[in-house]
């Protein structure tokens, strides 16, 4: 993350409710994520949704 703006993001909890918040509707998201190894406590595969 290059931005303060973004720097809590780092946090898995905060950067996956960003992410679902950011979804308005039902249909299918493809999300890249750069640099996901820096992400704090990070597991597998937590940004899919099901």
């Amino acid at each position: 993350m290059e931005f303060i703006e973004f720097e809590e993001l780092l946090d898995y909890k905060k950067l996956n409710k960003y992410m679902k918040d950011k979804i308005q509707d039902t249909k299918k998201y493809y999300i890249f994520l750069d640099e996901v190894q820096n992400v704090d406590g990070s597991i597998d595969h937590p940004y899919v949704l099901k």
